[in-house]
């Protein structure tokens, strides 16, 4: 439960607006208002593969690991992350929904 509470904070935290830590967060919240299709959900998945490689050593992500599709109905993105939990060796999944927030 940690380890998915660490991952939403991380991706919904935008880089830069922590004080003593400059470099926490992710810039997922400037791809949320690109034209939603395949090629954005292809550079989300990286930006989540990027970020977790450096803010959450208690897991080790894969690139094809990660799944983001788009949901255009709902405006927002649906996103999978299998990732070997380090601390105990097993494998895992967390899903997240990820939208835009004004």
């Amino acid at each position: 439960r940690a380890i998915i509470d660490s991952l939403r904070n991380i991706f919904y935290t935008e880089t830069g607006t922590r004080f003593f830590n400059r470099d926490f967060g992710s810039r997922l919240h400037f791809l949320l208002f690109d034209n939603m299709n395949e090629d954005t959900a292809n550079l989300i998945s990286m930006t989540i593969y990027n970020v977790l490689k450096k803010l959450e050593p208690r897991i080790e992500v894969y690139p094809l690991g990660i799944e983001v599709t788009p949901d255009y109905e709902n405006n927002s993105y649906d996103v999978i992350i299998n990732y070997k939990n380090l601390t105990n060796g097993q494998m895992e999944r967390a899903s997240t929904v990820i939208e835009r927030n004004r």
